[in-house]
């Protein structure tokens, strides 16, 4: 039987108590030197950030709902059993007990606390994914591994690393079709101000700037006509 998770009082109560001990035990009794209270900080820092991730995670429980669920395809998903899944946070790394359900309907099987931790398939938080992405853009995926440990005391391999990347850059693109697709229809609102110049970008290798913008141009409209005038320069 899955443990019933902890109290809001609780968790305050013996988190409160942990960090007093913790300080109690990791404060001198002279400030020392901006290099050894900078050590002292960050350990203590890391310390109480693990343990306050882990409780906070901890009152979400398993996900466990009961012997079955409803599937987002309609049909009846059926508990399969409890697996561990590591958990990167920028926080801290741990490992999730999830309940795990299968669907016969669709063929697919998920973990209720997933959805909402706000997780990926890969376990890492939103804020993960959002460096390993930007770095990603600027360096290869080998060196970006090792930058991230750096940075940030993250431990994520090279393929996990592209994995990521690559679903977010995906995310990226349909989020950009779909405010393509509004431009398009002819229902973008237009600005309210309009810049003394506009950059804009093409295939990542260079950039161009307009000036005398006019106010109710949307991004595609300028870029017909910035095109259209080129022609008829010609």
């Amino acid at each position: 039987m899955s443990k019933k998770p902890e109290s809001r009082d609780e968790m305050i109560k013996r988190l409160t108590e942990r960090f007093r001990k913790l300080l109690e035990e990791k404060t001198p009794e002279e400030p020392g030197t901006l290099a050894e209270i900078e050590e002292i900080s960050q350990d203590v820092g890391e310390q109480i950030k693990h343990e306050i991730e882990e409780s906070f995670c901890g009152r979400h429980g398993s996900g466990y709902v009961g012997p079955k669920m409803a599937c987002g395809c309609g049909g009846i998903a059926e508990f399969k059993g409890y697996y561990r899944k590591r958990l990167v946070s920028l926080s801290c790394e741990h490992v999730l007990r999830r309940a795990y359900y299968y669907c016969s309907a669709c063929g697919g099987g998920f973990a209720p606390i997933d959805g909402k931790l706000g997780i990926d398939s890969l376990c890492t938080s939103i804020a993960v994914r959002t460096r390993v992405a930007r770095l990603a853009a600027w360096i290869p995926f080998e060196r970006l591994s090792k930058e991230l440990e750096v940075l940030f005391d993250l431990d994520l391999s090279k393929n996990t690393c592209e994995r990521i990347a690559e679903a977010v850059g995906h995310q990226v693109a349909s989020e950009n079709r779909s405010r393509e697709a509004v431009v398009l229809s002819g229902n973008a609102i237009a600005p309210r101000v309009s810049p003394n110049r506009l950059y804009i970008g093409i295939d990542g290798t260079g950039a161009v700037s307009y000036t005398h913008l006019r106010a109710h141009e949307t991004v595609l409209d300028l870029v017909c006509r910035l095109l259209l005038e080129k022609k008829n320069k010609k």
